[in-house]
């Protein structure tokens, strides 16, 4: 079994990564493909933190992610600061009117 990465909740404090995350990520997720998700129940928001393309991790900017476990298509979790593809392509022809 490998290890693809790690998560951890941060209850009413928005979503970000602390300098102690960054240290854990560092040193005990390594790879370049290892994930972090930092989930923010109360508010249902959530995020990947992700190295980037020069192997440095952003400890400011997390991105948003798929869920692929529903065949409706529909988030298991109404994550208030993402949005579906199909919420997306309604957004963008609502600003082309």
């Amino acid at each position: 079994k490998v290890l693809v990465g790690w998560y951890h909740t941060l209850p009413r404090m928005g979503v970000f990564f602390s300098a102690w995350d960054t240290w854990l990520h560092n040193n005990f997720f390594p790879e370049a493909w290892q994930v972090a998700l930092v989930i923010e129940p109360f508010s249902a928001a959530g995020g990947f933190f992700i190295r980037q393309v020069n192997g440095l991790l952003d400890s400011r900017r997390y991105f948003g992610f798929y869920e692929l476990a529903s065949k409706s298509k529909k988030s298991v979790v109404h994550w208030r600061n993402m949005v579906s593809d199909s919420e997306m392509i309604k957004l963008q022809e609502e600003d082309r009117q």
